[in-house]
């Protein structure tokens, strides 16, 4: 057998995705499938950080975050971060536009009312709501990106518990390359005080 013709798990450049090739970590495994087995609608929500040197596998790990969350049913949304996403208007628009578009790909009865990811988009981009528009953050936040105000928690608090109670199931999110928003103080108290506050919600920041 040629050796170099093996998929190597080791490779940091490209993290891995396909579980047979996920090595080690047990530990860590064993605890975020413990972590979302608990998660539920009506219980708190949760905090989860992946810590760790660059290209140690957080975002490896992260993956397989992903995919246990789908195994618990919890419905995974994964929030990529880059360096324009590190100021509380980018932040949390893109966190929003990240769940809303997983909401909507579930369909059926598993999806919100009223929340489309284009009319979710354009509300953000400063559009007027529609008069049947259930939602109050998109607004909210257009009205903050244009008076440069500070970003609604309770808008944003009245939303999250929306989706989890129309959902009927907890939502993760799964915040990639989270070191950008480690030293924004804004970002963090708002995400504490969600975490406080809405129930139904697994915060896995790595």
């Amino acid at each position: 057998m040629d050796i170099a013709a093996l998929p190597n798990p080791y490779d940091y450049r490209n993290p891995v995705r396909d579980a047979s090739l996920f090595a080690g970590r047990d530990d860590e495994l064993a605890k975020l499938r413990y972590e979302f087995g608990q998660a539920a609608p009506d219980r708190p929500s949760i905090y989860i950080a992946i810590h760790g040197r660059r290209a140690a596998g957080k975002t490896s790990l992260l993956n397989r975050a992903e995919a246990i969350a789908k195994e618990c049913r919890v419905l995974p949304v994964r929030v990529d971060l880059v360096p324009g996403d590190a100021t509380p208007v980018a932040f949390f628009r893109k966190l929003y536009e990240e769940l809303t578009t997983a909401l909507a790909r579930q369909g059926g009865p598993d999806a919100p009312p009223g929340a489309a990811p284009a009319v979710v988009r354009r509300v953000l981009a400063g559009g007027t709501p529609p008069d049947d528009f259930p939602l109050e953050f998109p607004e909210s936040l257009a009205l903050s990106a244009r008076s440069l105000g500070a970003v609604s928690e309770p808008a944003l608090r009245a939303d999250l518990e929306y989706f989890v109670r129309t959902l009927g199931r907890p939502i993760a999110l799964l915040i990639d390359e989270a070191q950008l928003i480690a030293g924004d103080e804004n970002i963090l108290s708002i995400l504490r005080a969600l975490g406080g506050r809405v129930p139904g919600y697994v915060f896995v920041q790595g």
